[in-house]
């Protein structure tokens, strides 16, 4: 999201964020993106609202404060939504809902763009699949189809290139779990999951389980940052669906 958004911002200011975020663009930034995605009305409102749910006051770090910028850009643009989704899927109560947080980190040969310093390894959005389809399995094959295919693609040569052995047992466990679901609705079953992977409970707004996915350690946990996405939906996201009928009842009178 850094690189699709702000860095993007950043460019058109003539700003380099290689070292991190100075103190002025964040305020440039999140004025814009207060504009934009959340309201007109109560911009400043908008800045200190954020400033304060991510500590950045506390910040005098240009790396550190650009760590915690990538923290808010993600929670916004997708976990908000996901969690979101995820307890009205399991309020529906016509099927189950399995939740999963998926945080092994992306090799740096596997990447399209190269990741800044100070930005600590994480799961990047999307990069996920690639397991669920089994492209580690075939990463150092250089006879099937699969290889003709990835050749014409620049970005897929760069982005399924190769694979370290532990990738290629989180791809099988992955696979598993997946086709597991396609058959029952359970990841769980029929096939036993893999010695050392714990049963994946499904997802209810009482117990807030997802399960965490990596190829160190798959445990399971709760709605990652639970409180301040709360926060997010309740003061900014309210604050868009206000402004959005405000504006609807302006244009009807």
């Amino acid at each position: 999201m850094l690189n699709l958004d702000a860095e993007i911002f950043a460019a058109q200011q003539g700003v380099s964020l290689e070292d991190g975020i100075p103190a002025e663009f964040l305020d440039k930034y999140l004025s814009e993106k207060c504009r934009v995605w959340f309201t007109v009305y109560s911009i400043e409102l908008c800045i200190k609202f954020i400033k304060n749910t991510y500590g950045f006051n506390d910040i005098v770090d240009d790396k550190e404060r650009a760590v915690r910028l990538v923290d808010f850009l993600g929670e916004h643009v997708f976990n908000c939504d996901v969690v979101r989704e995820a307890e009205q899927h399991s309020n529906s109560g016509s099927t189950s809902t399995y939740a999963y947080y998926y945080t092994e980190p992306t090799q740096d040969g596997n990447r399209l763009w190269p990741k800044p310093s100070w930005l600590p390894s994480k799961g990047d959005h999307f990069s996920e699949i690639k397991y669920v389809f089994g492209s580690p399995l075939l990463a150092n094959d250089t006879t099937s189809i699969w290889h003709e295919q990835i050749e014409k693609s620049f970005s897929a040569k760069i982005m399924y290139a190769s694979a370290l052995e532990s990738e290629k047992n989180l791809s099988l466990s992955m696979m598993l779990m997946w086709s597991n679901f396609a058959k029952s609705g359970n990841p769980n079953s029929p096939v036993p999951l893999p010695d050392g992977i714990p049963v994946w409970p499904q997802f209810t707004t009482e117990n807030n389980q997802f399960l965490e996915i990596n190829s160190k350690q798959m445990k399971v946990i709760t709605t990652p940052n639970k409180s301040r996405l709360e926060m997010l939906a309740d003061v900014l996201w309210k604050d868009r669906e206000a402004q959005l009928h405000l504006e609807k009842f302006t244009r009807n009178t």
